[in-house]
């Protein structure tokens, strides 16, 4: 199985940055020799699942070759997943643009690429999610999610977390969108709670 070009592409662009090309160079082609071991391991899923269990397969086995480059382990933690941020942010930039189309008000461009997605990547049974009133915000509660149990499975909860888990607020923050959580399934809660809301005092804007 092939790895994940897009995650792989900006991972040695992001290492480089950091340890200098050799070393990018080296530690990519040590994931690229642990990723079917890990890949493997992906459970029966649909094919949005897969897509995104592909991606997290190689994020452990690129965060597995910074370990055995020597690099510390939070230090590998942040790149890995600055790397997985930059894989996905273009799709979301291209939600995010369609959703400005559709919509002036952030909240509701919000729920309408949380719906896009929900359509076409985190489909039923691997995802089970649903909706959830929130003042002057939107909310959505997550119980079941095959990426976390993916990672769990391989005892990697903590860094499902910190790689995948963590790309939510980051995110939010890059819209410009408050983002509230109190646990994740990653993390052992009874579920991922995502809260977005625009701050009191906000005005919308055209970003």
């Amino acid at each position: 199985m092939r790895p994940p070009n897009g995650l792989r592409r900006v991972a040695r662009r992001v290492i480089a940055g950091r340890l200098g090309q050799p070393a990018a160079n080296r530690v990519i082609a040590r994931a690229d020799e642990g990723y079917p071991d890990v890949a493997g391991r992906i459970p029966p899923s649909d094919r949005g699942a897969r897509h995104l269990l592909r991606l997290g397969a190689y994020a452990i086995a690129l965060h597995g070759a910074l370990i055995d480059h020597e690099v510390d382990p939070d230090t590998a933690t942040v790149l890995v997943s600055d790397s997985v941020f930059a894989a996905i942010r273009p799709i979301r930039d291209v939600l995010a643009m369609v959703g400005r189309l559709r919509s002036r008000d952030r909240l509701e461009r919000v729920r309408w690429t949380s719906g896009v997605a929900r359509r076409f990547y985190y489909t039923t049974p691997d995802w089970v999610m649903e909706d959830v009133p929130v003042d002057d915000g939107f909310g959505m509660d997550v119980t079941r999610c095959v990426v976390a149990e993916f990672f769990e499975s391989l005892g990697l909860g903590e860094l499902c977390q910190r790689v995948i888990c963590d790309q939510d607020g980051r995110d939010a923050a890059h819209r410009g969108i408050v983002f509230e959580r109190s646990g994740t399934l990653a993390g052992g809660a009874d579920r991922c709670d995502f809260r977005y809301h625009l701050e009191s005092a906000d005005v919308e804007t055209h970003t």
